[in-house]
């Protein structure tokens, strides 16, 4: 298994910022998990990766602060929540843990974590990896 997320290879954007530098998009992919990438408070919060190319997910080690669920999806489509879902992930203690797509493996160019509420909140991702088939 190959780890395809790194800022050589893909590019990263989020819906907002908090304003603080240290919190950018790519501290979500930088190799530590005492980095973080964080959004300003929002409704509705979002954070993807534009793969470049389309790539066969395998699985995701990441480790988000979750206050309610956390949405993955994965596909070709730019509008990113048009693409299909990959996993919903619940509320879950602070660490970092091991996810499959539901349906197994899929494939796509763009990755877009998302939550939905309706508290104003934050969205912190302190690291993700994304796995491929080979």
């Amino acid at each position: 298994m190959l780890n395809i997320v790194t800022a050589a290879q893909v590019t990263a954007s989020q819906s907002s910022y908090t304003g603080q530098a240290g919190f950018e998009e790519d501290k979500a992919f930088d190799g530590s998990f005492d980095t973080k990438s964080q959004t300003a408070p929002d409704v509705a919060r979002w954070w993807a990766i534009d793969l470049h190319m389309k790539k066969k997910i395998q699985y995701f080690y990441t480790m988000i602060e979750t206050n309610g669920e956390t949405f993955i999806r994965i596909g070709n489509i730019a509008n990113y929540n048009s693409n299909p879902l990959c996993i919903t992930i619940p509320s879950i203690p602070h660490a970092p843990h091991f996810y499959h797509c539901t349906t197994g493996i899929m494939e796509g160019q763009y990755i877009y974590l998302h939550k939905e509420s309706d508290v104003t909140i934050k969205m912190t991702i302190f690291e993700i990896e994304v796995y491929v088939s080979m």
